[in-house]
């Protein structure tokens, strides 16, 4: 009548998962190339390198002798590139870094940006190469001012696309 079932032995197992908190932010290392990728972000590079060319050549100017009380116009070059130089690299590390620094250059202040560096670069660099033909060292003169009144040309380019929104 009754049917007696065999018994078997069945084996459990337990999972214990241990879950600890810190207080340490995460941080991720993320880089944003969309700025870098785009004609203004590539404008923005190449404005950075052509200031720090400019940058260098009257640093050099400045070990030969030339004192920057007297040469004025050399003086306001080499600031001139120094300023905008260190804007441009700011601006490049803002836009890689954050993900909204991709809409800096859609702002007032970019257009204005490059608007007062195609001013800033275009008086001293025909100061400089007016000044260039009474001077010793004519070739790095004439470099320096020649890369600058380019560097104020690809600033003007810059800003006019800035102001369209077309960057």
């Amino acid at each position: 009548m009754w049917k007696s079932q065999p018994i078997t032995m069945a084996t459990y197992r337990e999972t214990t998962v241990i879950t600890t908190s810190t207080n340490r932010p995460v941080y991720s290392r993320i880089v944003y190339r969309g700025f870098l990728d785009s004609v203004g972000g590539g404008l923005t590079l190449l404005q950075l390198i052509m200031g720090i060319v400019v940058f260098v050549l009257t640093f050099i100017l400045s070990d030969k002798g030339y004192s920057f009380n007297y040469y004025r116009a050399i003086y306001c070059l080499h600031l001139t590139s120094f300023a905008f130089s260190l804007i441009s690299l700011l601006v490049i590390l803002a836009a890689c870094v954050s993900a909204t620094g991709t809409m800096l250059p859609h702002t007032l202040f970019y257009v204005l940006y490059h608007i007062t560096a195609f001013f800033m670069y275009l008086i001293p660099g025909i100061l400089v190469l007016i000044d260039s033909n009474r001077q010793r060292e004519q070739s790095y003169l004439i470099a320096a001012a020649v890369i600058a009144m380019v560097l104020s040309c690809f600033h003007l380019i810059h800003g006019c696309l800035a102001q369209r929104r077309t960057i």
